[in-house]
């Protein structure tokens, strides 16, 4: 499970399972972690450091683009995670009409 601290309290952000990634926007962009990984059962994790993967695939270039489209799809599975559950809060939020009525508006504006 990740979850991020705000104001001193744990918030939820997503369940992981076996096999997932996690940090890997750190690695591709030097990003400070926002997270912290919190494990339900017993766990096995690889760390690899940014340094290390830059290296692995100067050797094994076939192996590190594997690596890299591996990290590549976890990002991009999260990406639409989140996309799917916005949709589903504006849905909540607003109705197509709504969305319809505010679009006229501002276009009437231009």
């Amino acid at each position: 499970m990740l979850v991020r601290e705000q104001s001193g309290k744990e918030v939820f952000i997503c369940a992981i399972g076996e096999g997932d990634v996690f940090g890997e926007a750190g690695i591709l962009l030097r990003t400070k972690r926002t997270a912290n990984v919190i494990a339900a059962d017993s766990t096995t994790v690889f760390r690899v450091h940014r340094k290390d993967l830059l290296e692995f695939i100067k050797r094994d270039p076939a192996s590190g683009l594997k690596v890299l489209f591996i990290m590549v799809h976890g990002l991009l599975k999260k990406l639409r995670d989140a996309n799917q559950e916005l949709a589903f809060e504006r849905k909540s939020v607003l109705e197509q009409e709504d969305i319809d009525a505010i679009t006229e508006d501002f276009i009437k504006d231009l």
